[in-house]
């Protein structure tokens, strides 16, 4: 499976035109595309051009509006998560948001 891009591991940064060789379930080998079809002439290859190959199991959703909270004190006092939703997080968030500055 090549991609444009291979996340492997959180240390080092993405690869550029990398592959991964599998075999069934097991992850083979990681190298370059070029390299890998080398090593696996007769192997499906899975053109995946315009993707992100990562491990599995990647919650790679953020808020990165989240960062404007940073600094700003509760109003009220956090007893629990839907307080924390209901006072603070959207009174003095979400709803201080606007489409420009998202």
């Amino acid at each position: 499976i090549s991609g444009d891009w291979l996340i492997y591991d959180s240390l080092q940064p993405p690869q550029p035109n990398w592959a991964v060789a599998v075999q069934g379930s097991k992850v083979l080998e990681i190298g370059t595309t070029e390299g890998l079809l080398a090593l696996y002439p007769q192997a499906q290859h899975k053109d995946a051009r315009g993707y992100v190959i990562a491990p599995a199991f990647v919650n790679a959703h953020t808020h990165m509006y989240g960062v404007l909270a940073h600094g700003i004190p509760p109003a009220a006092q956090v007893l629990d998560f839907w307080s924390f939703l209901r006072d603070y997080w959207w009174k003095q968030v979400e709803d201080a948001l606007d489409h420009a500055m998202i």
